[in-house]
């Protein structure tokens, strides 16, 4: 417990000359059990973050201050980079951005790790920052925690193009990248990830890059908030 005070401690961006006190007011079980953490800053009237450090490997599960953002001074872009800048600064190595949802003017990335330039959905970390001073206010690491590791990823067996003849020729192709994903609850397949759009409409198609079946298609949904899927 007192290892995860530290580690806590050592998550968090810390402003210079606050002394920041941690405490452990709890403990969860399950597949990460982890120590709930408290830190505060002493600061009156600023609100305390709440971290979930696992006890193995002493990795934060999730974090998240719950303070107020009253105004969006930095563009989804700057904030991206923040966001990137902040994983990879904390060991989270190559990681690719998928999708974000803006609310209450803070925006919340999913990312991806990266193997050899393909994309590794099942190791998926998602950041909040808020958009007034780039904090980070939120973080998600289950998926990674649990899926993270060194693949011996297969090399295709069939090539983009061969993949793309697959898919139905009303869509416009607008892009594509190798994606892992999961499939059932414990397999993966290696995948061609294609952006494609059939008029006003979005799609992300995916076809193994082993047998050349299509093996999910997804749509998107772009609001002002983000883009979803479904």
């Amino acid at each position: 417990a007192e290892e995860a005070k530290n580690r806590a401690l050592a998550f968090i961006d810390q402003r210079d000359s606050v002394n920041y006190q941690a405490v452990v007011t709890g403990e969860t079980n399950g597949r990460n059990a982890s120590y709930r953490v408290e830190v505060s800053s002493g600061q009156e009237g600023e609100e305390k973050t709440q971290l979930d450090i696992s006890k193995v490997g002493g990795q934060p599960v999730w974090m998240l201050k719950g303070r107020p953002c009253q105004q969006a001074n930095l563009g989804i872009e700057e904030a991206r980079e923040k966001c990137l800048q902040y994983l990879k600064e904390r060991g989270f190595g190559d990681m690719r951005s998928t999708y974000y949802l803006l609310h209450n003017n803070s925006a919340t990335f999913n990312f991806a790790a990266v193997q050899d330039g393909v994309t590794i959905y099942p190791d998926l970390v998602k950041v909040t920052i808020a958009l007034d001073n780039g904090e980070i206010t939120g973080l998600e690491t289950s998926g990674y925690l649990m899926s993270h590791r060194q693949r011996d990823l297969p090399a295709p067996a069939i090539s983009q193009e061969q993949a793309r003849a697959v898919i139905n020729p009303r869509l416009e192709v607008t892009g594509s990248k190798l994606a892992l994903i999961p499939f059932g609850t414990e397999e993966e397949r290696l995948t061609y990830e294609f952006q494609c759009r059939l008029g006003e409409e979005s799609y992300l198609v995916y076809v193994n890059a082993l047998t050349g079946r299509e093996e999910n298609v997804l749509k998107l949904l772009d609001t002002p908030e983000g883009t979803l899927t479904m």
